[in-house]
């Protein structure tokens, strides 16, 4: 269904600044491509990550992110050293981001964990390993849930409103046709860029779907950003 492919899911509010991307990277693995857009790190964002770190992380992964051993799992399990600067190196934001909320191998998933609270976590778990951190990956943000979202009916599929594109070719006939009429054959040469946004890398071939005035953009990695 295509409906399928229009997940609810929306890039959070934040009000730290949208800063330049800081030149040196060592902490994290280096991107190919444009970089990404990145939020600062602040000494709130670390302590509200720390918190949380505390509260949800800290009984597995041990105060300072060594690991503890976990029982009742069949073979006693250590967590990485979330402290070990090598492996935090192979671990991008995101990546971190992803595990916080989805889990794997033995870490249960926090989907509680999410927008302002997630940035944090992600921020202070870098600053394991990487006490300089002082930028993270905008793209972590990418966690929250669309207000007011409206589920997409096949009467709605049948029948598209003007502004939206619900599917690869819009409607079911296969037209690739918009009637929206502001920039047509007379004026689409005075299109400029105003903005981009970066995604993330990897190969791509997919149709931004359009939706009650939000686009959702399918990205390597299992990410839609919506926008």
């Amino acid at each position: 269904m295509v409906a399928a492919c229009i997940v609810p899911i929306v890039l959070t509010a934040m009000a730290w600044s949208v800063v330049a991307q800081e030149p040196e990277r060592s902490g994290r693995p280096q991107r190919s491509g444009p970089a990404p857009p990145t939020l600062q790190v602040t000494e709130a964002m670390l302590s509200r990550g720390q918190q949380i770190y505390n509260q949800a992380c800290v009984s597995c992964h041990g105060p300072d992110g060594g690991g503890l051993a976990i029982g009742g799992v069949g073979p006693e399990a250590t967590p990485p050293d979330l402290g070990d600067a090598r492996h935090m190196q192979s671990r991008s934001d995101m990546d971190i981001a992803r595990i916080t909320q989805f889990g794997g191998f033995h870490m249960p998933a926090f989907p509680q964990i999410r927008g302002d609270d997630l940035v944090s976590v992600v921020a202070y778990v870098r600053s394991l390993s990487w006490d300089a951190v002082r930028t993270i990956d905008l793209q972590t943000l990418a966690q929250g849930v669309v207000e007011d979202f409206v589920p997409v009916s096949a009467e709605l599929l049948a029948d598209p409103p003007d502004e939206d594109w619900l599917m690869f070719r819009r409607t079911y006939d296969g037209w690739a046709y918009s009637p929206l009429d502001q920039v047509n054959r007379e004026n689409v040469d005075e299109l400029r860029l105003v903005w981009s946004r970066a995604m993330e890398p990897g190969g791509q071939y997919t149709t931004p779907l359009i939706h009650n005035g939000v686009m959702y953009v399918n990205n390597p990695g299992d990410v839609i950003q919506a926008l």
